[in-house]
This record gives structure tokens, sequence and C-alpha cells, in this order.
């Protein structure tokens, strides 16, 4: 495992994997939502975003995560392990509710209950998107077009329980 791929939908994990990977692999982490976003509401442009991604892909080692369906068979037939974190909707949503009342409390101290869930409506608006059809959009397809390619060791964690489980062999 020298090159690796995670992918999921939103809320799956796939940063918090990508970093306890980094951490115990000594592999660096690259975030494509890194490479694709300027600021919270403008994108690289395409070109300049596959230049960044082709500068990553030629690297002997690294772990990606992220979506970004465009550059997906790129980023599948150049790594060696693809995981894909499989994670129930439900959790995925709580995750996401979660991580958004964390970003804005740390942003508003002294934001406390119906403030916090006023900054979260955004999430709520379009929950189903990103919790359920994403998931059955993206990853799971993505993942079986990974599955015709030669080489690449995939790997599918269901639940919080095997990813804690697939850590753990990685640290012995």
């Amino acid at each position: 495992m020298r090159k690796i791929e995670i992918i999921g939908g939103p809320g799956a994990g796939k940063t918090t994997l990508a970093t306890a990977m980094g951490e115990v692999l000594g592999l660096a982490v690259v975030h494509l939502d890194d490479l694709f976003w300027i600021s919270q509401d403008q994108v690289t442009a395409r070109s300049e975003c596959q230049a960044r991604l082709d500068a990553v892909l030629q690297r002997e080692a690294y772990i990606i995560e992220g979506g970004h369906d465009w550059s997906f068979q790129q980023r599948a037939a150049a790594c060696d392990t693809l995981i894909w974190l499989d994670i129930p909707p439900h959790i995925r949503a709580m995750n996401i509710v979660r991580r958004r009342l964390g970003k804005y409390t740390a942003r508003h101290k002294h934001a406390t209950g119906i403030a916090a869930f006023q900054a979260a409506k955004p999430v709520f608006g379009h929950w189903h998107y990103f919790a359920l059809d994403w998931a059955e959009t993206y990853s799971g397809r993505a993942f079986q077009r990974a599955s015709t390619l030669q080489n690449v060791q995939l790997i599918r964690l269901r639940s919080r329980a095997e990813v804690a489980g697939f850590l753990t062999s990685l640290r012995k």
C-alpha cells in the first residue's frame, strides 16, 4: 500500500481515515477538495486542478481522499489500493450535521442551542443528496468501475467498527 485512494459519501469519514492512515503509514495525505476549491465559493479552473492532480499522482506514495467524479478513473488507475467507506446513510447524515455544527460553534463561540441549529440549516436542506443519493450514485458506481482495474486492492469498510479494525491491522 503506497498509493491509496479513499472514497465514500459525505460524512463517511474519508478525511479522518486518511489522516489516521497517513500517521500510521508515514504517507502524505492529499484532500481533493484542497486541489479543487480556491475558497468556500470559488473553484479552481479545471486545467489547474488537473495539473495539481497530475503532480500528486506522479508521487511515489500518497493517500488521496475525496470525490470529484471527473477524475475518478485517472485516480483509480494510478492507485494500488482503493478503500470505499460504505457507511450507512443515517450515520453519514449525523456526521454531516455534527461537522457543520462544530464548524459553526468554532467560529462563533457564543452560539448555542437554536442559533447553532439555524447555522446548520443549509445542511438539512440537502441532506437527502449528501446522505442518500450521493452514495448510491457515485461511491457504488466508482467501486464497481474500480473492480475492473487490475493490480488494485479493493477494500470496502461498512461500519466504524470495520474502520477501527482496519486501522488496528495497519498498526501491527
